[in-house]
């Protein structure tokens, strides 16, 4: 038997208060967010929520710190860690993405790191994949194995390569001249 969870408000009537002293009356104050809740096939809406572990998710308007499922489908979401087989987030800003399919539409990631990533208008911090998808998207480093799409990057496989040579050699020079300095004292 599946077990089916949803959090979020339920709007039951759609009257206006008769007086400010009414609406004050109204108010309630914002609960804390749920702590961890675990399910075969989530549906939240304009909840918040410490970690999640499901077989699905289904987010609009809500927030999680941690996201653990098979798959995971977010609309206007925030969220800091999803961990997935598939990923399909639209306009739902992330800290870290991390499964073997993530698709992600209008979103600003730090961190994208899938087997296959395919974005349309993006901001990322790094992507790492065997394939990369990128259409109208930027990258500040791209490490990907096949590229598709015109992307903007700072550093793709071949730059952050030359960087790191570069970096190398600049440290070893300035150890080498300071040990040359210290030798002479």
């Amino acid at each position: 038997m599946a077990e089916f969870g949803w959090i979020g408000p339920c709007q039951v009537g759609l009257g206006h208060p008769a007086s400010p002293a009414e609406a004050k009356m109204e108010e309630t104050a914002k609960e804390p967010p749920e702590r961890d809740l675990t399910a075969e096939v989530m549906e939240i809406h304009g909840s918040e929520i410490e970690t999640l572990q499901a077989d699905q998710v289904h987010m609009h308007l809500g927030g999680a710190q941690k996201i653990e499922a098979s798959d995971v489908f977010m609309q206007q979401s925030v969220a800091a860690l999803v961990e997935a087989g598939h990923v399909d987030m639209q306009q739902s800003p992330v800290i870290a993405v991390r499964g073997e399919t993530v698709t992600v539409s209008r979103t600003a990631a730090l961190s994208v790191v899938a087997d296959e990533v395919e974005q349309r208008d993006c901001r990322t911090g790094v992507v790492i994949a065997r394939s990369a998808d990128l259409q109208g998207s930027s990258t500040l480093v791209l490490l990907a194995g096949q590229t598709n799409g015109p992307v903007e990057t700072l550093l793709d496989t071949r730059g952050a390569l030359l960087a790191g040579l570069v970096a190398g050699t600049a440290i070893g020079m300035v150890l080498f001249a300071g040990s040359l300095i210290i030798r002479r004292r």
